[in-house]
């Protein structure tokens, strides 16, 4: 998934661009009555590579015991939550991988929420 482009925007220049773009995506749900008005603005100050698949399909483990994240193609830099949310996404094809990666990594529910709250100008 590559969550920018699937919704007809992107690539971006700078990082105030893709912010810009989330957060009018936020005021038009939140216009439409679709997203708390309490909801802050999306605020990137860190954007890092995202693998944007990680599955267990895509883990390749080497005859030295080290872990391969393989298939980069929907790779992209994104906001700092980005793999946790296409991770919280895709959950159903892989419910027990994700559990227990979420175990092991941050969850990012501020920027999950702010995710959610966007959908209505998505759609």
């Amino acid at each position: 998934m590559d969550f920018i482009t699937d919704y007809g925007a992107g690539p971006f220049n700078i990082a105030l661009d893709m912010e810009d773009w989330f957060n009018r995506n936020l005021a038009i749900s939140q216009q439409a009555g679709q997203a708390p008005a309490t909801t802050p603005p999306f605020l990137f100050d860190n954007l890092v590579i995202t693998h944007q698949d990680i599955s267990p399909r895509n883990l390749i483990i080497g005859a030295d015991g080290k872990v391969w994240l393989i298939s980069w193609g929907s790779a992209g830099i994104y906001p700092v939550g980005m793999d946790a949310a296409t991770l919280v996404t895709n959950r159903d094809s892989a419910p027990l991988f994700t559990y227990l990666l979420f175990e092991k990594i941050p969850k990012h529910e501020k920027f999950l929420r702010q995710l959610r709250s966007i959908t209505y100008a998505l759609t």
